[in-house]
């Protein structure tokens, strides 16, 4: 489908989808729906239990206690001491209950299509045939022409040829929370995604008002749906979060062994003739000190607080708190305002006084007219598309 819908009048949009606004005849709708297939999102890849359970054992802290769990094992063969392999097979069982852990939790994360389907309308109601009918939301095609009342979900992408005072929620999609008023007039072609009035978006909410909409797009060519292909991309990227954990991870791994070669080695200076002790002594230290879950807690913690929208669906990979944060700027939550790193340059987002707490200071990006905090989410998506 292409992506100038919004540029086009309502009359050039019916044109290209080869319908009016008596809608498809039900021959036609059955045509298109073989063409185009179920409104629906697809699963595009495969979720390997066995890998992501196996992906567990790879941290580094984890060998370490891997490691330390065959050092007290082996001793414990070697020397017939009892001691040595509960010893071992405890930090095993500590071992395959930080991997179950760690599996379950991931592969939560990984299941986000299904988190994505929730978001979905059950039913849409469409003109076909002239007639007004309700239908599985699974059997919506391009060219159908969808009514919008208050309270509905958009079953599918559509350009509004009809609109009165008609206000969609988009926060799904975009994670803006107030509604945005609807227009059927054309918009100039370069208008960025967020501020495309006159399109409704599959999964966002009617908040007041009615309309009738052509739809566009169906399935995965939903915004919604280019959503639920990125997160199932089987090579995704590390957010700038997740790779600062994984470098303290790596840091703390390489400070645990060294106190802990530092207390082998001063102890050995003290008494040579105690060496296994004092290894053992080492050993327990790197164990105890190691902290296994660390990076699954925090990923977590940082999942638990995102926001409710589609994007967050699948917090392990598109987590909008830990990508746009670091990249783009952080929000402090006193003086709400936004704070950029040197040299990046963005359409302005200022803060309005909010009632009761006065703001500590604003910040202006050069180059660009003062906008209300309730445009930030908009603005963060216009320097994302940039």
């Amino acid at each position: 489908m292409a992506d100038d819908w919004h540029a086009l009048s309502v009359e050039e949009g019916l044109k290209r989808l080869e319908t009016s606004p008596p809608g498809l005849l039900p021959d036609e709708a059955k045509r298109r729906l073989a063409q185009y297939g179920p409104n629906e999102l697809q699963q595009l890849a495969k979720i390997s239990p066995w890998k992501i359970f196996l992906s567990q054992f790879l941290n580094v802290l984890v060998v370490v206690l891997i490691i330390a769990a065959f050092i007290s094992g082996a001793l414990g063969v070697l020397k017939g001491q009892v001691e040595e392999l509960y010893d071992a097979a405890l930090i095993g069982v500590i071992v395959i209950l930080n991997s179950i852990l760690g599996f379950v939790q991931e592969y939560r994360a990984e299941k986000s299509l299904e988190a994505l389907r929730s978001l979905a309308a059950p039913k849409a109601h469409v003109i076909r045939g002239g007639e007004s009918v309700f239908i599985p939301a699974q059997e919506v095609v391009p060219g159908d022409i969808v009514v919008l009342t208050t309270g509905e979900k958009v079953p599918a992408d559509g350009r509004l040829i009809e609109s009165v005072n008609l206000r969609a929620n988009e926060a799904s999609l975009t994670g803006e929370s107030v509604p945005v008023s609807k227009t059927t007039a054309p918009l100039p072609a370069k208008t960025f995604l967020a501020d495309r009035r006159n399109l409704v978006f599959a999964a966002t909410l009617i908040d007041s008002g009615r309309g009738k909409a052509v739809v566009i797009g169906t399935g995965m060519s939903t915004e919604l749906g280019k959503i639920a292909g990125l997160v199932q991309q089987e090579t995704s990227a590390e957010t700038p979060l997740q790779k600062q954990l994984n470098r303290l991870g790596r840091q703390l791994g390489v400070v645990i062994l060294a106190i802990s070669a530092f207390v082998f080695v001063f102890g050995l200076l003290r008494k040579p003739g105690e060496i296994e002790t004092l290894f053992l002594t080492a050993v327990s230290l790197s164990v105890a000190a190691i902290p296994e879950r660390f990076g699954e807690t925090s990923q977590s913690t940082t999942s638990a607080h995102s926001p409710r929208s589609a994007v967050s669906a699948a917090p392990s990979r598109m987590s909008p708190l830990r990508t746009v944060t670091p990249e783009i700027g952080a929000i402090s939550s006193k003086s709400m305002a936004m704070t950029f790193p040197p040299g990046r340059t963005f359409p302005a987002a200022t803060c309005d006084q909010l009632p009761g707490a006065a703001p500590r200071s604003t910040t202006v990006i050069p180059g660009s007219s003062k906008r209300s905090f309730a445009s930030i989410p908009r603005s963060l998506n216009a320097a994302r598309e940039r």
